[in-house]
């Protein structure tokens, strides 16, 4: 297929800022929610687990696409400032992530040090959470190879599966490799390769619910509780992702773009980092018996402020990295495609 245009059109895209503010309020303000709700019957079942999965697939595939939009050359001054860039702007906010959760005990130290030297998914276990951010940088390490073997459709699947089969044979292997990294891997990947090759959004909607029903049978030899870190979950991962991305660019023209939206994706980064020292603050103040109470106190309250917090944490952040990082180096902004 025809590559893209280099540049993307400066504006905002409408499908990548709902996505990622559905995705992080699932994510923070559901799915981490019931591990402080152990007496909610229920709440982390087959469905749960399961959109989690695709959520996850789609959070990433999205950070993919967007570190997709430019090419970088495998040459050493676009390498450094490629890595600067995109290092310099998660890089800290997450030690200093690592830094919270070890003050309010909410992972071991161990963990946390191994996150924030970037090795937790090959050395794990990694920081329940950080894990996340662990595993992307990983990926943006490898990024530049990845653009380079994209300009060929078969030379790129051949990468793709060679990685992540590397990924999943190290897990077996060595069961201390998170398959995580296998899991998420190709979602990254189609994400890149979307970025610069001109697509029928609809055709990859259809394309991915196809893929996403023998996804749906192949996850179902995981048991419930390993949903979420099973290789047999790396399919459906990768054909939701697929399905519901091209769901939102097909119809991003007529999403709505509400201020909140905007917000929350804005805040989403600092959000995920953040959000459960915020509720562990609230929960040390007033701590309520049951699980409607805790429910309560942490949706209705502790949320909104995590998320207010996150998002003036990320301005400040921004602000501050504008004023340190020559143009070149910035990377862009989170949600223009």
């Amino acid at each position: 297929m025809a590559d893209r245009n280099a540049a993307a059109p400066p504006r905002r895209n409408a499908a990548i800022d709902l996505v990622r503010a559905f995705s992080i309020l699932w994510i923070v303000g559901l799915w981490h929610v019931f591990d402080y709700l152990p007496d909610l019957p229920g709440a982390k079942n087959d469905v749960t687990y399961r959109v989690t999965v695709a959520l996850l697939g789609l959070f990433v595939l999205v950070s993919g696409y967007l570190m997709g939009l430019k090419d970088v050359p495998l040459k050493p001054r676009p390498l450094r400032d490629f890595y600067l860039g995109r290092f310099g702007r998660i890089y800290p906010p997450f030690v200093l992530a690592c830094l919270v959760f070890a003050l309010f005990k909410l992972a071991d130290v161990a963990s946390l040090v191994k996150a924030a030297l970037l090795v937790a998914m090959l050395w794990g276990p990694a920081p329940f959470t950080l894990w996340f951010i662990a595993m992307i940088a990983l990926f943006y390490a490898v990024t530049p190879l990845l653009m380079a073997a994209r300009r060929n459709g078969w030379t790129f699947g051949v990468v793709i599966a060679g990685f992540t089969a590397l990924a999943a044979l190290a897990h077996m292997q060595w069961p201390i490799v998170s398959p995580r990294l296998a899991m998420y891997l190709p979602s990254y990947c189609v994400g890149l390769w979307l970025a610069r090759h001109a697509v029928s959004w609809r055709r990859v909607l259809i394309f991915g619910s196809v893929v996403a029903l023998p996804a749906l049978a192949i996850s179902t030899q995981a048991d419930t509780r390993m949903i979420e870190s099973s290789l047999f979950s790396m399919p459906w991962a990768l054909a939701m992702s697929v399905a519901l991305f091209g769901a939102a660019m097909a119809g991003e023209r007529v999403l709505p773009r509400w201020g909140w939206i905007l917000f929350v994706a804005q805040a989403s980064y600092f959000l995920y980092l953040f959000h459960r020292p915020v509720y562990a603050l609230f929960l040390k103040v007033h701590d309520p018996a049951g699980w409607e109470g805790r429910g309560a106190l942490i949706v209705l309250l502790a949320l909104p402020v995590a998320i207010v917090a996150a998002w003036i944490g990320q301005r400040v952040y921004d602000r501050i990295w504008a004023g340190l990082a020559p143009t070149r180096i910035r990377a862009p902004l989170e949600g223009k495609a």
